[in-house]
């Protein structure tokens, strides 16, 4: 046990194991950081660049894609109602329970289903009793 049990060196033998690989991680990283900055410059390097940020090369063909904000509008630029919105237009449409009332039920539910718990197990329980003292133990 003490400071130079097998309990603490383990530990720290996890420690070093931790921080060598952040150490091997971190050197990968620098490395590939310093391979792009040393292509920065190049042609190809730019082109991406460029391409990331939205611009085009002369003579590329430009595709424009909607987002999914953009499929949700019609094309003459009326908002799409909501939900609730829409509710209110269908006669008879379903408006939900009262959060009071679903408590109310999810109450009495649980009432019911506890209770009828309880039976079952006190049922067993007595026949269970009942046994033992028809067929005693010899």
């Amino acid at each position: 046990m003490g400071t130079k049990g097998y309990l603490v060196n383990r530990s720290y033998r996890l420690a070093i194991a931790e921080l060598e690989y952040r150490h091997a991680a971190l050197s990968l990283e620098v490395e590939s950081l310093g391979k792009r900055l040393d292509n920065a410059w190049e042609e190809d390097e730019l082109r991406d660049t460029a391409l990331r940020l939205g611009y085009s090369v002369p003579g590329d063909s430009v595709y424009f894609l909607k987002t999914s904000e953009a499929l949700n509008r019609p094309i003459d630029g009326t908002p799409v109602p909501s939900v609730p919105d829409m509710q209110k237009e269908i006669p008879g449409g379903f408006k939900g329970l009262r959060s009071s009332l679903l408590l109310v039920f999810s109450f009495g539910l649980s009432g019911v289903l506890s209770c009828a718990l309880g039976i079952t197990n006190r049922r067993k329980r007595k026949g269970s009793l009942g046994n033992e003292r028809n067929h005693p133990a010899e």
